[in-house]
């Protein structure tokens, strides 16, 4: 018998297991081969792809989300840490100059303070604006309705080129060795406004029955004072109805 037919030797490559023909890697095809490679390499960057990409999308649909929802009367507000401060930003542009103004709390929280119907008109107006503007404290208020003075001061002032009042600091009593003029809601007129902080039992803005040309912002305690003083800028800018 031919030893070639015992043996099986000369077959094609490849074994004949329990009747089922077995294949090696040298059986395959060097076409099939790459073509297999190349499939994994593209879901390998397909994979890579998606880790990169999918945090990205999801961090920027989350910050456009978050800013739709701090934006107010069409202002943007954009939260900022500073410290242990928490500020809320808008920006305004003026003269073709963009500022970035922070404050203290967002328009919302804000929305709790009483005030008077059209109280900031006067000072938006080309007509029966003031000339001067007189922020006066109780002395011994505590420092926050001073930071509350520079709130309103600095829209009213010269910092970001909008109202362009002369805006000055005073109390409203004497203080031994103290050189800060004393300016009461008696002291006001027609081109010399006084914004007159004063603590009270609600958080308030209304004009002075006695004399219209004061406006006073009342707040509940000291802290609050800072949120009337935001209240009272929110309706200079507009950003709220003042």
């Amino acid at each position: 018998m031919d030893e070639r037919k015992k043996t099986g030797a000369g077959k094609e490559p490849g074994t004949r297991k329990g009747g089922r023909e077995e294949t090696t890697p040298d059986d395959v095809p060097l076409a099939v081969r790459l073509l297999h490679g190349q499939i994994w390499l593209i879901i390998f960057i397909l994979v890579i792809i998606v880790i990169l990409v999918v945090p990205l999308v999801y961090h920027s649909w989350q910050s456009a989300h978050v800013l739709q929802e701090n934006k107010y009367n069409g202002f943007d507000f954009i939260e900022e840490s500073r410290g242990e401060l928490t500020l809320w930003v808008t920006q305004l542009a003026v003269g073709g100059q963009t500022y970035n103004i922070p404050f203290y709390h967002h328009p919302r929280e804000t929305e709790s303070v009483v005030m008077q119907q059209g109280i900031t008109d006067r000072f938006l107006s080309e007509n029966g604006r003031p000339s001067l503007i007189y922020i006066t404290i109780p002395p011994d208020g505590g420092s926050y309705p001073v930071v509350g003075g520079v709130e309103i001061s600095r829209l009213t002032g010269f910092k970001y080129g909008l109202l362009n009042i002369e805006t000055k600091s005073a109390l409203q009593h004497a203080v031994p060795d103290v050189q800060t003029p004393v300016v009461t809601c008696a002291d006001a007129t027609n081109t010399t406004a006084v914004l007159s902080f004063e603590p009270g039992a609600n958080n308030l803005i209304l004009e002075d029955q006695a004399n219209p040309n004061c406006i006073r912002l009342i707040y509940r305690d000291e802290n609050s004072s800072i949120l009337v003083a935001d209240r009272f800028a929110y309706g200079l800018l507009r950003v709220m109805a003042g």
